[in-house]
């Protein structure tokens, strides 16, 4: 470019459009299509991982449960929705929650009993039999 040419822009104007190879590569919004801190980026695990602290949590996740059960987490989802599949949703939440041993009684052929909470929340866990 001439000098009149860069007369009316800025230097840092200047310098952006004309960043080297290498410092592209250590801007982390650069090349990825999005800002920083943008709704596309992956939030920490979540706190019921405890795996790595050697700990035992009583709630599995959706994604535990696809694990589980090889299958998407889309499918347990659907399993959700239509009360197939025994978890809890609290009451103002849209998280389903997973009980292993009632996941380990539905797999035996238990069959479910549906409670629906105030606000939202739901129950659906395997009938207990009459001893």
């Amino acid at each position: 470019m001439t000098g009149e040419a860069t007369k009316g822009r800025s230097s840092e104007e200047s310098e952006h459009n004309h960043r080297s190879p290498s410092a592209a590569q250590d801007d982390p919004s650069v090349g990825t299509g999005r800002a920083e801190g943008s709704a596309g980026t992956r939030r920490a695990p979540a706190p019921h991982a405890s795996k790595d602290r050697g700990t035992a949590c009583a709630y599995l996740l959706v994604e535990d449960v696809a694990e589980r059960l090889h299958c998407s987490t889309r499918t347990v989802h659907e399993l959700t929705r239509t009360n197939a599949i025994p978890h809890r949703r609290l009451p103002g939440t849209r998280r389903c929650l997973f009980r292993e041993e009632e996941l380990e009684a539905w797999e035996s052929g238990s069959p479910l009993e549906v409670t629906d909470l105030p606000h939202g929340g739901r129950l659906v866990v395997p009938r207990r039999s009459a001893a």
